[in-house]
């Protein structure tokens, strides 16, 4: 399992582990964690929004692996955004804080994970 962004990294981990194992034992994935309007322009680098999916979605099927999207809109608001709002409006400011790890199972399948979320998330 890759997570994909959309970006150049993930693509290419993807596509490293498609040609090593073969696309069927590569799976991309990503996470939604919000929405914008159809017709919203967008400015300057984000990450993770729609564009960012349709941009890692067109990588998978480029790379003929299996490619899906995990909605975690609602868990994202609630646990990272609702609190760093109410932290900064209590004066603090939260460092970017990120956690990963890389693991692998007796199937032989690595997974890593790198986010700004607690690690508990």
């Amino acid at each position: 399992m890759v997570a994909m962004s959309g970006g150049v990294d993930s693509s290419v981990a993807a596509a490293l582990i498609a040609r090593d194992r073969g696309p069927e034992a590569c799976v991309g994935v990503a996470m939604r964690l919000y929405s914008t309007a159809e017709d919203a322009v967008r400015a300057g680098r984000t990450c993770c929004a729609p564009d960012d999916l349709y941009d890692a979605r067109r990588a998978a099927s480029a790379l003929g692996i299996r490619f899906f999207v995990y909605d975690a809109q609602e868990r994202f608001r609630d646990q990272v955004i609702g609190p760093f709002i109410a932290a900064y409006a209590q004066g603090e400011t939260r460092i970017r804080a990120s956690a990963a790890t890389i693991t692998s199972s007796s199937t032989g399948c690595w997974t890593a994970r790198a986010s700004w979320a607690p690690p508990s998330w």
